[in-house]
């Protein structure tokens, strides 16, 4: 198993991850070349199950209001077009499971024991993969959430 991957960094240094897994390059071209602003709320398919986005538009929430969850099968993206939010993070590692893995949603969710959080602003973005635990959606530490617009492209893992 590779190690933790949880990157935090600007659009413009995307380039730098993409050694990372082989589809991340198509999502960033994607991120780069999309009008980001016109997408409709939900799901927009790019390369059917291989690579889509969701997109959301919501007001981030305390912690205790907000999931840990990990994926098996895909790598997020976070890019947060407008607005500013925390993401948690821990590595898989370190994370206490509280409900097992869900194959047909391909997720789990965890504890949020031992989660750390970083600012993540309009026109950054977050890449979590298969093994790292991520609780997004987290207001920012001063309370004062605006609405969020975020894409969270779905990356399938090459495994």
């Amino acid at each position: 198993m590779i190690g933790s991957h949880m990157v935090i960094d600007r659009l413009a240094n995307a380039a730098l991850y993409l050694g990372l897994q082989p589809g991340l390059a198509a999502a960033f071209h994607w991120l780069r070349t999309t009008d980001l602003a016109s997408l409709p709320e939900g799901k927009t398919m790019i390369d059917g199950d291989a690579l889509f986005a969701i997109v959301a538009e919501y007001t981030p929430k305390e912690p205790s209001r907000c999931i840990v969850e990990a994926h098996r099968d895909y790598w997020d993206v976070q890019y947060v077009a407008q607005g500013e939010e925390r993401m948690g993070w821990i590595s898989l590692a370190e994370a206490i499971e509280s409900v097992p893995y869900e194959a047909e949603r391909d997720v789990t969710f965890f504890d949020n024991t031992g989660v750390s959080f970083v600012r993540v602003a309009a026109g950054t973005f977050t890449i979590f993969g298969p093994q790292d635990v991520h609780m997004p959606g987290v207001a920012p530490a001063d309370g004062l959430a605006g609405p969020v617009r975020k894409i969270v492209v779905k990356v399938r893992d090459a495994h």
